[in-house]
């Protein structure tokens, strides 16, 4: 089964400070392993409680000499002995010192039931972590789902469905009514004794996501929806997928154009259909004066670059389904009556608006409008595609690289820090403007009872960019949050934001960086562009 050990490379990451002072020292015998510390004590629930979910874990911090607490593993077993784990997760010190390592976490998602749960704790001490005993056993009854939404159901692939090891294949889910995100769990065995979560962070947004395994096995996948709360769904059927080196082959493509018998013009454009599921490197594409394809037969078409100059995307990439541009151009006027430029494009998501467009009489360009392009693949290896625009004419052939990338940037803070019961200023903003219609961005808050962002924010069409407020909550201690934000269109989730939350009475954190903006997006060779620093806080 697979083992989720997230805490422990952190925990290892920890250890570098602390035996630094053996390396100064000269290489001296480190001091003994220090004992275990104690083990933690659970606060609530309290042993036998029914309830719905979502069940808030909370335990008291351990404190004990020779090192400080590095996390808190928690398992919830289906029996007291924990044969089958069926919900883990941990609390990681923070990397700021005046946080303290949580002592509390939730867990939904489970179907009504009694379940036992458990806590231990990893110390980080100059020779390694020491974990402690685990906790006292308690037990809980699951009585009811609470404000989780329905349970996704999967598209594809099909159960039982078969792969080879290096090849990559898409999982699409249904969508469902009230999720704000998703959850992708996959193990190698049916019981999900504990599931590994198949992202960084066990977040996905929009329904599809993907897999390339690149070794034999057969893998489960089970798909759960989450609310805005944070509340998870109970899981989705289990979908059976096999890596195997056995898998079918799929069938072989048919031509499309030109037909059978055409006579053609060089340079002329070849289409044939698709496969089931598209690989890359792509197809080999081979030209022989014989239907048998002997080695003696086969030809090599040469395209030298004869009155066509080129092929420009303006600009290089479109973000998030918009529209794009290109310009053709020829290396000498076009001649009386003007001349036919081909056009086509290796990318799928890209919809040139005609297979030609003409150079008008004398002049040596014309431009291609209304590129359509969208939406933007993900299918959990890599999000985005970038491929080629082509074009020809008489003799000549021309390409030049364009991609279809996700449209969000990110979301920026305008204190890294605030005290709990005020709120902090947001800007969410776009790799390029937004479409006709608007891009809707959705914000994931990991405790939205302290930090609770809006749960959609729309950049209209044509901006790129939308500021916004986020209301916290007061506290006790401090506490960081983590805020997530993507896009279903794209099936995109950007780079997280971090904000901490901090009693009355906290000093104020030093100032930080903010943001960085120019006055121009674009400038001439030789010209100068100003550019504006903003701290979070005025400069010292």
């Amino acid at each position: 089964m697979f083992q989720i050990k997230s805490s422990l490379v952190f925990a290892a990451a920890l250890l570098l400070v602390w035996i630094g002072p053996t390396f100064e020292s000269g290489g001296q015998n480190p001091s003994p392993t220090p004992a275990r510390p104690p083990a933690p004590v659970l606060v609530s629930p309290a042993n036998g409680a029914a309830l719905a979910q979502p069940i808030t874990l909370d335990w008291n911090p351990v404190s004990a000499p020779g090192g400080p607490i590095g996390s808190y593993t928690w398992q919830v077993g289906t029996s007291s002995t924990f044969t089958t784990v069926i919900a883990s997760g941990f609390t990681n010190m923070d990397s700021d010192p005046s946080i303290p390592t949580r002592t509390a976490d939730r867990v939904s998602g489970l179907p009504n039931g009694t379940y036992f749960w458990r806590v231990k704790c990893s110390q980080l001490g100059p020779n390694g972590g020491v974990d402690s005993p685990w906790s006292t056993v308690r037990s809980f009854t699951v009585t009811g789902l609470g404000p989780a939404p329905a349970t996704p159901s999967f598209i594809t692939p099909a159960n039982n469905a078969q792969f080879h090891v290096t090849e990559s294949f898409n999982i699409q889910w249904s969508p469902v009514v009230n999720a704000q995100s998703y959850i992708l769990e996959a193990d190698d065995e049916p019981t999900f004794s504990y599931p590994l979560t198949l992202q960084l962070e066990p977040i996905s947004f929009g329904t599809q996501s993907g897999a390339i395994w690149g070794n034999p096995l057969t893998i489960f996948y089970r798909v759960r929806a989450v609310s805005v709360d944070g509340v998870r769904s109970l899981p989705s059927a289990t979908r059976t997928v096999q890596i195997t080196n056995a898998a079918p082959i799929p069938a072989g493509v048919s031509p499309v154009a030109p037909a059978s018998g055409a006579t053609v013009r060089l340079p002329f454009f070849v289409d044939w259909s698709d496969t089931p599921n598209p690989q890359v490197p792509g197809y080999d594409l081979e030209f022989n004066t014989s239907p048998n394809f002997p080695l003696a037969g086969m030809v090599l078409l040469v395209s030298p670059s004869r009155n066509l100059f080129a092929i420009l995307a303006e600009p290089v990439n479109a973000y998030g389904g918009n529209t794009a541009h290109a310009r053709v151009m020829l290396d000498n006027p076009a001649p009386a009556g003007g001349a036919v430029v081909s056009l086509s494009t290796d990318i799928p998501q890209v919809h040139m608006p005609s297979t030609t467009v003409s150079v008008p009489a004398g002049r040596t360009d014309a431009t291609i409008s209304n590129i359509a392009t969208g939406p933007v693949p993900n299918n959990g290896v890599s999000v985005g595609i970038i491929g080629d625009l082509f074009a020809g004419f008489a003799n000549g052939r021309g390409q030049n690289s364009f991609g279809v990338l996700p449209i969000l940037y990110g979301t920026s803070l305008s204190n890294e820090s605030v005290v709990g019961g005020t709120s902090v200023n947001a800007t969410v903003t776009l790799q390029s403007a937004a479409p006709p219609g608007g891009t809707t961005v959705r914000l994931v808050s990991s405790d939205p009872n302290i930090v609770r962002p809006p749960a959609t924010v729309v950049i209209p069409a044509g901006a790129t960019d939308v500021d916004f407020t986020i209301p916290t909550s007061a506290v006790a201690v401090a506490t960081r949050v983590i805020i997530e934000t993507g896009t279903d269109i794209d099936g995109y989730r950007a780079p997280q934001t971090w904000l901490t939350v901090t009693p009355p009475g906290s000093p104020p954190p030093p100032p930080s960086l903010s943001s960085l903006t120019l006055s121009s997006s674009t400038v001439l060779s030789g010209s100068t562009v100003t550019g504006t620093l903003r701290l979070t806080s005025p400069a010292p």
